[in-house]
């Protein structure tokens, strides 16, 4: 078998559209691969014949990118393939195509529309699919008697009722366009999900001979006709409707044995006289539905309950079944419920966006364990009585009310006044609240900025996250003994040195504006994780870590030197911010460490580092581009990643045998021939790109035996390349 790649050439067109420096390629690669790869995956702009390629015995998946578009009748595939995957422009004939007998997946593009008809599917064939032009006669097809899945693109629409279905399938799934009459088609008996497209499909159901082994039913977006009379399977569990249907369900006779229904944003029915399945656990009304449900008799059996984004109804006389364990309620709702009999045995509640109602006279069903009050509820809460069950409860963005006198559930395990996105309006004092003492994690939102030195923590108390705008001292805080994980965001700049952390505490982390001496902190001796963000630009010579530490990560704003430091010998991650750029030379790595990361500016020479043992994995940033010929890597290195500036030869470097990733960046444009030399256990290698100067190909170069993967992100040309250069890339 051949170890290196046949010459291939760069054709480039100009397309006269504006796509990377004004020029679209195309790039064309025949290739023999090497002999014990079991995963090929192509790049985006590949597209060569295949015909003449030896693949490599023990292939088991080959994945083609958007360009490849090639005949493939000829070629000898694998006898070991198992997946085979065609990008989005491959639109070729296949009816005279040799599949490898043992394949069991076959998937192809958005561009393929080819007759079928005539095709012999491999006996093994499990699961097929078809992309979004697809739109072929498959009555006459002979479809593989080992199929369980077949998807039909987004344009079929062909006629399906003379179409004789495998006996084994399992899953059938139309696509977007589909809308013909299904009355007459005979459906396999084993199949057990039938999808009738996304959109289009509006036929007649009436009457139609559904299979017995039917469970799951979804109809598509316009589908709207009447199902007084559907012969529904006994089998059926799921049943979804999309946003057209709009149709009565009163006479209806819904399987018995159904558990989930779903209705689409069109559903705008009264559904008091619906004689609901025995058996429904899961009922969804979508976003339309507005009608009252107090008179509704929901099954004993429901257990969770939807409403919409506009389901907006009074519920006092709502008649819950006891065994509802969730109910959630869309954006719109806003009525009262003080006066609604929530069921027992109700677990969870979630309100929507808009609700905002008094609820100290709610009475809370006694087994609630989490209660989410939506984004802009901002009601008083001290008069509430909360159920001794409740675990969790979240006050959104706009809730602002005291806290001081709330008289929380013994059993409360998490508090969040956090918004969206970190946000929040709470900026209440806790330093006289009696927290609960089950209290695990507190997470105070964006505006939150009071004094918590006061505040009587729980002895269970684990984790506290404030936002934004905190900007307190922590100098004379008791903290629990119990606390792991302190965060704090933004603008947070206060000294820390004199803070007596506990020695529970494992993780660290200070925001944005944070910018103060750590030199005298004393940190909690069990601390893993510690993280500083982008302004922290103070020395850390003299520091003492914690000896637990093992992730250390400083943000952007982080230059100084670092070749004195003594490092915690626990130390396995360490990651510096994007203008971290100061010589490493010298530096004692911590015996422990196995990832080092450096940021974009850092561009230092490593020749003479003293590597640690144990570094498995280096990344440095785009701007690095020093000589690596005399550089002494450690033997345990498994990754290296370089950025997109690195241009050095590689030639002359001596690489550890154990390299098993590889990463070149943008500008990479130098010779990769002896790779299977330099890195003879190599499993993947990236390049991102190639600019090119000379032609610097990759003809004749010696893989390592045993890759599995390569890809090429993208690659760029400067503008005005010659048409008739011919060289190689990947």
């Amino acid at each position: 078998m051949p170890s290196s790649l046949p010459s291939a050439k760069l054709a480039m067109e100009n397309s006269g559209t504006r796509r990377r420096r004004n020029c679209s390629w195309r790039l064309y690669i025949p290739i023999d691969v090497l002999s014990e790869v079991e995963l090929l995956l192509f790049g985006d702009i590949f597209n060569d014949s295949v015909d003449a390629v030896a693949w490599p015995s023990q292939l088991k998946r080959i994945k083609f990118g958007w360009s490849f578009n090639r005949p493939i009748t000829e070629p000898a595939w694998s006898a070991s393939l198992r997946q085979l995957e065609f990008g989005r422009n491959f639109n070729q004939d296949i009816e005279v195509v040799k599949w490898p007998p043992l394949l069991q997946q076959l998937i192809f593009g958005d561009c393929f529309n080819q007759p079928i008809s005539s095709v012999a599917w491999p006996m093994s064939l499990q699961h097929l699919s078809f992309g979004k032009r697809f739109n072929q006669p498959i009555e006459a097809v002979t479809w593989s008697s080992s199929l369980l899945y077949l998807r039909l693109g987004m344009a079929f629409n062909h006629p399906v009722e003379g179409v004789t279905w495998n006996a084994s399938l399992q899953h059938l799934v139309f696509g977007c366009n589909f809308n013909q009459p299904i009355r007459g088609v005979k459906f396999p008996t084993s199949l057990q999900q039938l999808c009738l497209g996304c959109c289009d499909f509006n036929q007649p159901i009436e009457g139609i001979a559904l299979p017995a082994s039917l469970t799951h039913l979804t109809f598509g977006k316009e589908f709207d006709q009447c199902i007084d009379d559907v012969l529904w399977p006994g089998s059926l569990q799921e049943l979804t409707f999309g946003r057209s249907f709009n149709q009565s369900i009163v006479p209806v006779q819904l399987p018995a044995s159904l558990q989930q229904l779903t209705f689409g944003s069109g559903y705008k029915r009264w559904v008091e006289e619906v004689v609901w399945p025995s058996s429904l656990q899961r009922l969804e009304f979508g976003d339309g539905f507005n009608m009252p449900v107090e008179d509704i008799s929901l099954p004993a059996s429901l257990q969770q309950l939807t409403f919409g984004e506009s389901f907006n109804r009074w519920l006092p006389r709502a008649g819950w079944p006891a065994s509802l364990r969730r109910v959630k309620f869309g954006y719109r709702f806003n009525k009262p419920i003080s006066l609604v009999s929530w069921p027992s045995a109700l677990e969870e509640m979630e309100f929507g966006s808009e609700f905002d109602q008094p609820i100290d006279e709610v009475a809370l069903p006694p087994s609630l364990r989490r209660l989410n009050l939506g984004q802009s509820f901002n009601r008083a809460i001290e008069k509430v009585s909360w159920p001794s069950s409740l675990q969790q409860i979240s006050l959104g963005t706009r809730f602002n009310q005291p806290i001081a006198q709330v008289g929380w559930p013994p059993s409360l395990e998490q508090i969040s006044f956090e918004g969206d996105f970190g946000g929040g309006d709470f900026d209440q004092t806790i330093e006289d609240v009696a927290l609960p003492a089950s209290l695990r994690i507190l997470k105070l939102g964006g505006s939150f900025n009071q004094p918590i030195k006061g505040v009587t923590w729980p002895t269970s108390f684990q984790r506290l996250e404030v936002g934004w705008k905190f900007n307190q001292a922590l100098e004379g805080i008791i903290w629990p003994a119990s606390l792991q994980q302190f965060t704090v965001l933004g603008a947070f700049n206060h000294p820390i040195e004199r803070v007596k952390w506990p020695e529970s505490v494992l993780k660290l982390a200070f925001g944005y504006d944070f910018n103060r001496s750590i030199l005298g902190v004393v940190w909690p001796s069990s601390l893993h994780e510690l993280k500083f963000g982008d302004y922290f630009n103070h020395s850390i010579l003299g520091v003492v870590w914690p000896p637990s530490l093992q992730e250390l990560v400083f943000g952007s704003d982080f230059n100084q030197s670092i070749q004195q430091v003594a490092w915690p010998a626990s130390l396995r991650r360490l990651e510096f911010g994007s203008n971290f750029n100061h010589s490493i030379r010298g530096v004692v790595w911590p015996p422990s460490l196995q990832r080092l990361m450096f940021g974009r500016a850092f561009d230092q020479s490593i020749e003479g580092v003293q590597w640690p043992a144990s570094l498995q994995i280096i990344v440095f940033g785009d701007h690095f581009d020093q000589d690596v010929s005399e550089v002494v890597w450690p033997s345990t290195l498994k990754e290296l990643h370089f950025g997109d500036e690195f241009n050095r030869p590689m030639d002359k470097a001596s690489w550890p045998p154990s390299l098993r990733v590889l990463t070149l960046g943008k500008l990479f444009d130098q010779s990769l021939t002896q790779l299977g030399s330099w890195m003879p256990r190599l499993l993947e290698l990236t390049i991102e790109g190639h600019r090119f100067h000379k032609q610097h190909s990759l003809l004749g170069v010696h893989w390592p035996a045993g890759l599995q993967r390569v890809s090429a992100e993208e690659l760029w040309y400067p503008h005005g390349f010659p048409e008739s250069a011919v060289f190689v890339d990947l």
